[in-house]
């Protein structure tokens, strides 16, 4: 199942998780995507459990097949809500807006792994 960061409705950040939404597959394991706020370029993937940590591989190696930034990929018990937090960027930032927007079609075939 899939979880997405709430948003407004007209904001960047809803329109692009709505697009993803609609173009990938549900998997079998509680996964959350979202964006984060700082000044870095890149996508940030945790994962929860040991369980979680081979298809968090995964996305992983398929973000760097499709030559996408990964900014971090580690361990997290933030929330044990979720077996892997994906956040895709920090949509803040301009530079980083225009990056996810480009890379858009890289982004779902990365996450579209399964």
């Amino acid at each position: 199942m899939i979880y997405f960061q709430k948003w407004n409705n007209d904001s960047f950040e809803s329109k692009f998780l709505k697009h993803i939404e609609k173009n990938i597959k549900k998997p079998d394991l509680k996964l959350y995507i979202g964006f984060d706020y700082g000044f870095f370029l890149g996508t940030n993937i945790y994962y929860c459990n040991d369980e979680a940590f081979f298809i968090a591989s995964k996305i992983n190696n398929s973000f760097i097949k499709q030559k996408q930034l990964v900014r971090l990929f580690t361990y997290s018990d933030i929330s044990k809500e979720y077996d892997i937090i994906i956040l895709l960027g920090y949509s803040n930032s301009i530079k980083e807006r225009l990056r996810l927007l480009y890379n858009k079609n890289k982004i779902l075939k990365a996450l579209s792994f399964y």
